[in-house]
């Protein structure tokens, strides 16, 4: 009753919108030509299109039960499959509505799969009970692997032990990156210790992989029995991209982008040789790829920065307006005319405090230092009167 509720809501709204927009639009309003109205005349129905199909998804939507066969009707169409061309089933954790997938036995045929928006009953669950839950299989072989790979020690109770404290380290790992992403994201104070804890947490989680091949595993898979090192891998990298593009201002990209891909390429080509399940899906390797391009650029800005204790440029810039950007966080912005290295008008990400004491008109210090890795950096402060 609450998808229902929630969904139809959803539904009606989208539809009651987009048909007041394809009257208003249609009618001339806020369109300067043809080509304007059409356009969004034409966003505006297939914004009707799309709550018509939840509407009639949610009130159509049912899965039948029978004795041999499961039926599924959708909004347009429905499907049937027989219980003897099953194969089994398996549950996805998707976020909000959890999925369930039934496999066939032929590749000719094609899953089918039932969004859990309705309510489940014992009927239900016992009509699955005697299929193969395709989940609880592979978690099972995935121990029983795990048990009797000799890597891992001599007999069974030297594995199991080993799995046992691997289990700890990833889970004592996990909640430290939690903590410190968060504390990155939110309030990166103190900055250094910060960061440096943030670049370690994904270096000593690839150590623990390459140690100890195949004990861990990075995607973090529930049908795994093996520890799952994916966010210490993860959430410490995408926080120290996150800091350094809101942190420093460049003014040189080639350096930074050599270190950052150099990084990225050494990190990948570890990751997928620390785990051969990962090599055999290469979607997750490119999926991680993009972990680690995060985390390479996150390490190159910093490198060039904190460390340079050189003696810097100063120019003067003059704020030609400012402007916050709201979302998760808020940003503020300050328009500057030309200056030195900047030949045209540029803008530039400051400090609340800095945002709030400048006004348009008014003029800027702006420190250009070179680098540790020669991609110059600045900083912007006020001026002494």
């Amino acid at each position: 009753m609450g998808y229902l509720i929630f969904l139809g809501l959803c539904g009606g709204c989208i539809t009651i919108g987009a048909l007041a927009g394809l009257w208003y639009f249609s009618t001339g309003h806020e369109t300067h030509s043809r080509n304007d109205a059409v356009m969004m005349v034409g966003i505006c129905a297939a914004f009707v299109l799309l709550g018509a199909y939840n509407l009639a998804l949610i009130f159509r939507y049912k899965v039948i039960l029978g004795p041999d066969a499961i039926t599924t009707q959708g909004a347009l169409r429905s499907r049937t499959l027989t219980r003897a061309d099953i194969a089994g089933y398996r549950i996805l954790p998707t976020q909000y509505v959890k999925t369930l997938v039934v496999l066939p036995r032929s590749a000719d045929q094609k899953k089918l799969k039932i969004a859990l928006l309705l309510k489940e009953d014992l009927a239900f669950h016992g009509w699955f009970e005697s299929l193969p839950d395709l989940d609880a299989r592979e978690i099972a072989e995935s121990r029983e692997k795990l048990v009797v790979d000799p890597d891992l020690g001599f007999s069974s109770e030297d594995r199991l032990a080993q799995i046992k404290r691997a289990s700890v380290v990833a889970k004592t790992l996990s909640g430290i990156s939690a903590v410190a992403g968060l504390w990155g994201y939110f309030v990166p104070r103190p900055y250094i210790p910060l960061i440096s804890v943030l670049a370690a947490l994904p270096l000593i989680a690839l150590i623990l992989l390459l140690r100890t091949r195949n004990l861990y595993q990075v995607e973090g898979r529930k049908t795994d029995a093996r520890p799952s090192l994916a966010i210490p891998l993860i959430a410490p990298s995408l926080v120290l991209a996150l800091r350094a593009l809101l942190d420093f201002n460049l003014l040189e990209w080639k350096p930074i982008a050599t270190v950052t891909i150099l990084v990225a390429v050494l990190l990948t080509f570890a990751i997928a040789a620390s785990d051969s399940s990962l090599r055999k899906r290469p979607a997750m390797v490119i999926l991680f790829s993009l972990f680690t391009v995060a985390y390479g650029y996150g390490i190159a800005v910093q490198a060039d920065v904190l460390p340079d204790r050189n003696s810097p440029q100063l120019f003067h810039g003059t704020v030609t307006d400012k402007h916050e950007s709201t979302g998760k966080t808020t940003t503020y912005h300050l328009e500057l005319s030309p200056w030195g290295p900047q030949s045209g008008p540029n803008e530039v990400t400051v400090q609340y405090d800095l945002y709030r004491n400048v006004a348009a008109g008014e003029s800027v210090c702006l420190w250009v230092y070179p680098g540790m890795l020669h991609a110059q950096w600045y900083q912007v402060t006020t001026c002494l009167r």
